[in-house]
C-alpha cells in the first residue's frame, strides 16, 4: 500500500489526498507499459465481447430458425387435422341426414298404421255387431222351430179319425234334422291368428 511522503501515513487507494496530514497526492505517472497493458486488456475484452455476441448472435438465429420450424409443423399438423375434422363433419352430416330420412319415413309409416289399426277395431266392432245380429237371429230362428216342432208333435197326437188331409205332411227327418250351429264370431278364427 502506498504511503504519504510528507507524514509517512498509509494512503487510501484512489485518494487524492493523505487523511493525517492533508497533503496533496500526486498521481502516479503513466507509463507506456501501463498504457500498452491497458490497452491489451481492451483489445481482449472487445474480442471476448465480440466472441460472445457472434455466438450470442448464432444462438438466437438457431433459436428462430427452430421456432420457424416448429411453428412451420404446427401449421402442417393443423391443417391436416382440419382437413381431417372435415371430411369427418362432411360424413356425419351425410349420415345424418340419412337417419333423418330413416326417420321420417318411419313415422309417415307408423301414421298409416295407426289409421290402419284405427280401421281394423271399426271393423272389428261391426262385425263383432253383426255376429251378434246373426246369433239373435238364430236364437229366433230356433225358437221358432222349436214352435213348429212342438205343433207338429201336436198334430201327430190328433186321432185317426181326423182325416189325413188336414194333417200336414211332414217327415220324420225334417223334423229330427239337426240345426248347424253358427259359430260366435266373438272367439278368433285360428286361421286367421296364424295369418
Amino acid at each position: 500500500m502506498a504511503k504519504c511522503v510528507k507524514c509517512g501515513a498509509e494512503l487510501i487507494e484512489g485518494a487524492r489526498f493523505c487523511r493525517e496530514c492533508g497533503a496533496k497526492i500526486e498521481a502516479p505517472a503513466v507509463t507506456a507499459e501501463k498504457v500498452a497493458a491497458v490497452k491489451s486488456e481492451i483489445e481482449t475484452t472487445a474480442v471476448s465481447l465480440r466472441e460472445l455476441t457472434d455466438k450470442m448472435l448464432a444462438t438466437y438465429v438457431a433459436g428462430m430458425k427452430d421456432l420457424e420450424d416448429a411453428v412451420a409443423k404446427a401449421k402442417a399438423e393443423s391443417a391436416s387435422k382440419e382437413a381431417e375434422y372435415e371430411v369427418k363433419l362432411r360424413e356425419s352430416s351425410v349420415l345424418l341426414e340419412a337417419k333423418t330420412r330413416e326417420l321420417n319415413e318411419l313415422t309417415e309409416k307408423y301414421s298409416k298404421l295407426q289409421i290402419i289399426n284405427q280401421q281394423l277395431q271399426t271393423e272389428k266392432y261391426d262385425a263383432q255387431s253383426a255376429v251378434t245380429e246373426l246369433n239373435n237371429k238364430v236364437a229366433a230362428l230356433e225358437q221358432a222351430r222349436a214352435s213348429l216342432v212342438a205343433a207338429l208333435n201336436a198334430q201327430q197326437a190328433i186321432p185317426a179319425s181326423v182325416p189325413a188331409q188336414a194333417q200336414p205332411s211332414v217327415s220324420v227327418q225334417e223334423q229330427t234334422s239337426p240345426v248347424v250351429p253358427i259359430p260366435d264370431a266373438a272367439q278368433p278364427d285360428p286361421a286367421k291368428e296364424e295369418a
